[in-house]
């Protein structure tokens, strides 16, 4: 026994509802996500920027082979905590693409149903 179309469609509708719903979640969380790392970069942007405010004033014109290499390896340590900084945007990146990844996986399962 096949089911009424009216059955049919209303189970269609509710199928598209839940994708529809899933969809909108993980676009907002997707959203959410791209905002921490708008403002991760920002921070670190803001941050270079200090730093280099900082080195040039504590810089003098007439500065020794020693002062600049002691500049140098200063410059290296901060730099740390910037690659840290990418390292975490890139994770959150790997993570949107998995997330993208299941979103076309399930609409492709729905589709195929």
């Amino acid at each position: 026994m096949q089911p009424r179309p009216e059955s049919r469609i209303e189970s269609l509708e509710r199928r598209a509802s839940t994708i529809e719903a899933a969809i909108l979640e993980l676009s907002s969380d997707t959203a959410e996500e791209l905002k921490v790392i708008h403002q991760d970069i920002k921070s670190g942007f803001n941050e270079i920027g200090a730093l280099f405010d900082h080195n040039f004033e504590t810089l003098d014109t007439l500065a020794t082979r020693d002062d600049l290499t002691a500049l140098e390896g200063r410059i290296k340590e901060d730099t740390g905590t910037i690659e840290t900084r990418l390292d975490r945007i890139e994770t959150r990146f790997g993570k949107l693409e998995a997330t993208q990844e299941q979103i076309l996986k399930l609409l492709q399962q729905k589709s195929g149903e």
